[in-house]
């Protein structure tokens, strides 16, 4: 609308002042666009836009973009379901682990430290930046009790576990994570309630921790 105001469309308009130098876009388009202004020029400027050539490109570059890109897929609805609820129960897992550390300890200080110190243990064992696969076999107990591990198995899984386009190494993407990773698609159902276990445990603990524990000195 700027554009247009600025622009050729209005230079044989009575009564619309042209923009000074210096003087806010924006600020000037307000002013001579209200209502007022246009019951005294005469002019209806939702009109005069619709008679641009902006308009008309717009118009055009909608229509060409609303066109899918040859090779493109469709979202299924499935994929985005399956994202969804894995984002929606990993939120809500840290939320109530954040809350759960709270509860069990005697102060805000003591909380951070413990915090803190699992974080950085789960990003170790998530599965991520080393791969179940090669992580020794006496320290895999703590991948399975690890909740990001099992965020990054649904999540991997559900978006990627079932495409059959090829990599470079001539292996599809379905096989590259079942290998590297060792996810499995039709685990996905399984991992789903394992991650809702874990919200509802942490949300547990949370509640009986607050109702049971007091560490308020008279």
């Amino acid at each position: 609308m700027l554009h247009v105001l600025t622009g050729t469309d209005t230079q044989g308009t009575d009564g619309i002042s042209k923009i000074k130098d210096g003087y806010n876009p924006a600020t000037w388009m307000l002013e001579i666009t209200s209502t007022a202004q246009e019951a005294v020029v005469g002019v209806n400027f939702s009109e005069l836009y619709k008679n641009s050539g902006l308009y008309r490109r717009n118009k055009a570059l909608i229509k060409e973009l609303s066109v899918p890109a040859p090779g493109s897929r469709d979202i299924h609805f499935l994929n985005l379901f399956w994202y969804l609820i894995f984002m929606y129960f990993t939120l809500l897992y840290f939320t109530f682990y954040g809350m759960m550390v709270v509860a069990v300890t005697p102060n805000h200080n003591i909380a951070a430290i413990i915090s803190s110190s699992f974080f950085a243990l789960w990003y170790l064992f998530s599965g991520f930046i080393i791969p179940k696969s090669r992580i020794p076999v006496w320290w895999r107990w703590y991948y399975y009790i690890c909740p990001i591990s099992w965020t990054l198995y649904g999540l991997v899984a559900s978006q990627f576990g079932d495409i059959k386009a090829e990599l470079e190494t001539k292996e599809t993407v379905e096989e590259f994570v079942r290998k590297y990773f060792e996810f499995r698609h039709d685990y996905v159902g399984y991992v789903a309630i394992v991650i809702i276990g874990i919200s509802v445990l942490f949300g547990f603990i949370f509640a009986f921790s607050i109702r049971t524990f007091n560490f308020q000195k008279r």
